[in-house]
């Protein structure tokens, strides 16, 4: 399962057989780089059109051959980095800078908190969020709750931020441009 400009789509590994296809693409205009999540028989995913679908629950039929929409919620969108499956929540990351917690039963939003809008990981009971502006924030996740920890600006490097944060034993690493940055999480 993977996606296209336009599409979300299923591929037979075996052979290369094209099994389905899923528009996300109303008018062609947005940029869709998210990795769809699987939870059987589930696929997850958000983009990002301007009138496109947003959020997304598919259900995936036995042999894999077909999709049924479940829900979509247009008012959740992201286009790259930005949702995480967990603790049987979706959490996305939105352009009015909100980390927002989604029922994937029927796509309601349940809670929202104030989150820079970029790529989102989740480590050792953490939220962090890279923002497209710089801002880095980390939320801990405890007992079904978000609360907001540190948080601070990356200074080095050049160009957009849009690179993937990753955590490895306890180190934050950031890349900017060409400058790579290392934090220790505390």
């Amino acid at each position: 399962v993977s996606t296209s400009r336009h599409h979300m789509f299923g591929v037979d590994c075996s052979n290369g057989e094209l099994l389905w296809t899923y528009d996300i693409a109303i008018n062609n205009d947005g940029d869709h780089a998210n990795t769809p999540v699987y939870d059987a028989p589930y696929i997850y995913n958000v983009t990002n059109d301007k009138n496109g679908v947003g959020a997304i629950k598919l259900e995936l039929s036995p042999d894999g051959t077909s999709v049924k929409e479940i829900w979509t919620n247009e008012d959740v969108k992201n286009e790259m980095g930005g949702f995480i499956l967990e603790d049987n929540k979706l959490f996305v990351t939105t352009e009015n800078k909100y980390l927002n917690v989604v029922d994937p039963a029927d796509g309601k939003v349940l809670e929202r908190v104030r989150s820079p809008y970029g790529g989102l990981i989740f480590a050792d009971d953490k939220f962090i969020c890279y923002g497209t502006t710089g801002d880095v924030t980390l939320f801990n996740y405890m007992n079904g709750k978000i609360v907001q920890g540190g948080r601070f600006k990356v200074t080095m490097g050049s160009k957009e931020h849009f690179s993937h944060p990753v955590v490895a034993n306890g180190v934050l690493y950031i890349r900017h441009g060409e400058a790579l940055m290392a934090y220790r999480i505390k």
